[in-house]
C-alpha cells in the first residue's frame, strides 16, 4: 500500500463519495447546489471521532509497518500466504499487541508508541518510558485527600505508565480517572447533601449531581485550573497585541518588539467560564467509559490534570498556605 493509496482511503472514510454534489477543494466543507452548507461526513454518518482516530491510527500503523520492510529496517515481508496477523491463535496472540502476550513479551514497549516523538532542540527523538514516567510523576493529590482515593489516582497514573506496554491502556486509565473522580466527590458531599434534604438513592447521588453541587457550593473556581489560567494569558496576549498593532497605525511605525514578559491579564481576559465546560462534558464521558466504549487513543493527560486539580480543590489541605 503506497502513500496515495492510504491518502485515498483516509479520505474516502472521512469524506465519503459526493452523491452528485460540488465540492471544493477544502476537506473541512462541503458545498451543496449554490447554498454552502458545512457537513461532517463522520457525524453524518453517525460514526464518533473515536472511531475516526482509530481509523486514522490504523492506516498510518500499516503504512509505518510497509516502511520498516525498507531500508534501513529491512525487517523480513510477510509472503502471501501470510496476510493473516498469523498461521495458528497461539501465534496470533504473541504477534497482535492487543492479544495476551507471551511471557518473553510482556514487558516490549507496544509498537504503536514508537509513532510518537519528542522534539528537542538538538531535532526530534525517539519517545522513552521516562518520558511517560515524567509526564505523570508530578501529578499529585495533596495530604488532606483521604489515603484511599489518593491510592485510586496513583493506580490512574500507573495504567497510564504501563500503557507504554499495553496502548489500550490509555483509554483504561481515562475511565479510571473518572471512577477516581467520583468515587472522590461521594466520600466528599454525600453527606451533605443527605443533610440539606436531597433523598438517598440506592447508589448515592450520581455524578453530574455531584459535580454540580461542587461547583454550585464554590468548592471549584475557575482559577484553580490550569487550563483556565492558560486562557486567561492567552487572550491577554492576543488583547496586547491588537493594542500594539492599532498604536503602530497611528505612529506609522512597521515594526514593534512584543515584550511576553509584561503581559498583563485583566477581567476582561478572564471572562470564560471554564467550569461551565466541565459541567457539560465531563458526566458525558463518564459515562461514555462506565457503559463501555471501543475508544482508542492516547490523548488522556489532560483528563488526568483535570481530576487531579477537581480532587485538590474539594478537600481541603493538611499543610498551611
Amino acid at each position: 500500500m503506497n502513500t496515495s493509496t492510504i491518502v485515498q482511503k483516509l479520505w474516502n472514510y472521512c469524506y465519503g463519495p459526493g452523491c452528485g454534489q460540488r465540492r471544493t477543494r477544502s476537506p473541512a466543507r462541503e458545498y451543496v447546489g449554490t447554498r454552502e452548507k458545512p457537513r461532517l461526513t463522520l457525524r453524518d454518518d453517525g460514526m464518533s471521532y473515536g472511531d475516526y482516530v482509530e481509523q486514522l491510527t490504523y492506516l498510518l500503523f500499516l503504512k509505518m509497518a510497509d516502511e520498516r520492510t525498507k531500508a534501513p529496517y529491512n525487517q523480513k515481508k510477510p509472503g502471501a500466504g501470510a496476510v493473516r496477523l498469523a498461521e495458528s491463535r497461539v501465534e496470533k496472540m504473541n504477534e497482535h499487541p492487543d492479544f495476551l502476550r507471551s511471557p518473553e513479551n510482556a514487558c516490549s514497549p507496544d509498537i504503536r508508541n514508537e509513532a510518537f516523538v519528542r522534539i528537542t532542540e538538538d531535532g526530534p527523538r525517539p519517545k522513552t518510558i521516562e518520558d511517560q514516567h515524567r509526564a505523570v510523576v508530578g501529578l499529585a493529590l495533596h495530604d488532606g485527600v483521604p489515603e484511599a482515593i489518593r491510592i485510586q489516582f496513583e493506580t490512574t497514573k500507573n495504567l497510564y505508565l504501563y500503557a507504554w506496554f499495553v496502548y489500550r491502556f490509555y483509554p483504561v486509565a481515562q475511565g479510571h480517572a473518572y471512577g477516581c473522580l467520583e468515587l472522590a466527590l461521594r466520600e466528599r458531599f454525600e453527606p451533605e447533601t443527605l443533610a440539606a434534604g436531597e433523598k438517598k438513592q440506592k447508589h448515592g447521588p450520581g455524578f453530574r449531581r455531584l459535580l454540580q453541587y461542587a461547583v454550585d457550593k464554590g468548592f471549584l473556581k475557575n482559577e484553580g485550573f490550569e487550563a483556565w489560567r492558560h486562557q486567561a494569558w492567552a487572550n491577554a496576549k492576543m488583547r496586547m497585541l491588537h493594542e500594539d498593532l492599532e498604536a503602530m497605525n497611528r505612529v506609522g511605525l512597521d515594526r514593534m518588539e512584543f515584550d511576553e514578559s509584561k503581559i498583563e491579564i485583566k477581567d476582561v481576559d478572564r471572562r470564560h467560564d471554564y467550569l461551565a465546560i466541565l459541567l457539560k462534558t465531563m458526566p458525558y464521558l463518564r459515562n461514555h467509559y462506565a457503559h463501555g466504549s471501543k475508544l482508542l487513543h492516547n490523548q488522556v493527560l489532560g483528563t488526568l490534570r483535570i481530576v487531579s486539580e477537581i480532587i485538590n480543590q474539594v478537600y481541603v489541605s493538611a499543610q498551611p498556605k
